[in-house]
Formats: structure tokens, sequence, C-alpha cells
């Protein structure tokens, strides 16, 4: 039998996401009883989180890496790391900027303890959350009745934070941590 993501009903047969062929590209490698768990290598760095209310990432459908260099030279090497978890109606958003500290956003508090350095954020709750990667820095996240809201997140790797960007204005705000 199967095994399928529980909000896609995507095959789960995935566990290793990488971004590219070069030794020190983005590498995350789905783990655990419930495929819940995720082993972050970036560089020379291991990171790891166990997403509460989570199970069976292993699909192609929830874990979305960027590929490298989408907002550079291909052949450059990439200085951060951005990706995203998708689970039900919740998401986590990571970054890893510079000196290596993983920021993260979300819209699941559950998801978020007082070490993380990051925020969440709120979306419509009982929709499911659809996300789209714009470019390596900017990730699109709509939610919300047939997705009519969007917001709009920016991560600045030199900074270590997420940012809201707002297009109306063109104003950026930080995401607060709960």
């Amino acid at each position: 039998m199967t095994r399928c993501c529980p909000a896609c009903c995507v095959p789960a047969k995935q566990n290793v996401f990488v971004t590219g062929e070069k030794a020190n590209q983005l590498r995350v490698q789905v783990t655990g009883e419930k495929n819940n768990q995720l082993e972050i290598y970036f560089r020379s760095r291991l990171n790891t989180q166990t997403l509460v209310g989570a199970a069976q990432l292993n699909s192609p459908h929830c874990v979305k890496l960027n590929p490298p260099g989408s907002d550079q030279n291909e052949d450059a090497d990439q200085s951060f790391a951005t990706w995203s978890v998708r689970f039900e109606n919740h998401f986590v958003a990571y970054g890893i900027g510079t000196p290596g500290f993983l920021i993260k956003v979300t819209n699941d508090p559950r998801n978020f303890k007082t070490t993380d350095k990051g925020g969440v954020i709120e979306t419509t709750p009982g929709y499911p959350v659809h996300l789209k990667w714009i470019s390596n820095q900017v990730l699109r996240v709509s939610h919300g009745k047939d997705g009519e809201k969007v917001i709009v997140l920016r991560f600045k790797p030199k900074a270590n934070e997420w940012l809201i960007l707002n297009g109306e204005t063109g104003t950026e705000s930080s995401v607060k941590a709960p």
C-alpha cells in the first residue's frame, strides 16, 4: 500500500531533497517514525527539526527546495538557503543566513519555540495553504477561500530575518515572534 501525504494524496516516496550537485548545497532528509523530522545539511552545518502535527512529509509536494542560483549565476556558490514545508493547512518556511543560523516563519505556533529565530504569521484557519517560491528569497503564501488572500515573505540572509512585503506601499515589515 502506498502511503500518501494527508494534505494532497501525492504518493510519499522521497526522503532526500537536494538543491544541486555541489557538496555544500542544501540537503534536507525526512526521517523519523512518522516522517515528520527534518535533517538539514548546508555547508558544514546540521540542523534538526521535528514538525508538530505533520506526518508523511516524504512527498515532493510537501518539501520545496529552491534550485541553486535561481536569483544568480547557476555556478555561484550560495551563501544562504531557503526552503519550505507544507502539511494540511500549516507551513514552515526556513532560511539559513549568515553566519549559518536557522530562521523560520510559520502559521502554526506549535512549530515555533521561544529559542527559535523568526516568527509566526496568521493565515485563515481551516483553509489549505498554498506556497510558491517566486525567487530563492521570496515566498508567496496563499490562503483563505480559493486562495484569495496572499502574504508575500522575503528572506534577508544578511539580516537573518523574514519580512512581510506590502505591494501597495512597497514597504517591508518584520515577522514577529509570538
